[in-house]
């Protein structure tokens, strides 16, 4: 996942994030991303390069979509009186949508199409992957927003 300022010229289409974290076990989820297992499609281009016509051939990645459901919810610590609980893994969804490398970073979409995670990573030992809920990367744009002004 980049920020990245993009000075446009014409208006461009937003994702949106939901105004809270209000995501259960068993909730349906869209990950998209450019994973490493995916066939890759080409371009052929013509080309003419000093005077000579010829023929390029590029990669050109196109997103895989992946449908799966929030299997488990890891807390991040918190403490309750004199005990203090948390998931071992600090906050992250536990997904059941399969991945590899190159989902790292992706949005990870609800049933309503609003982005409620970042896809991170999956485990090699066990068929599960992970997404770090949004309310961290809505924490780092209110931090550019504030430090831009």
């Amino acid at each position: 996942m980049a920020l990245i300022k993009i000075d446009a010229t014409q208006p461009l289409a937003t994702t949106v994030f939901p105004n809270d974290d209000n995501v259960k076990v068993g909730e349906r989820v869209i990950v998209l991303g450019y994973p490493d297992f995916t066939a890759p499609n080409v371009a052929i281009v013509p080309a003419l390069e000093k005077g000579s016509a010829r023929t390029l051939t590029e990669a050109y990645p196109e997103p895989t979509v992946t449908a799966g459901h929030i299997s488990n919810i890891s807390m991040r610590m918190q403490q309750f009186g004199n005990i203090t609980i948390g998931g071992s893994m600090g906050n992250v969804y536990q997904l059941t949508a399969q991945s590899t490398q190159g989902n790292s970073g992706g949005p990870v979409f609800n049933a309503e199409g609003q982005v409620i995670a970042i896809f991170t990573y999956s485990s090699r030992k066990f068929p599960v992957t992970y997404a770090v809920p949004i309310q961290h990367a809505r924490a780092l744009l209110q931090l550019q927003r504030t430090s831009a002004n």
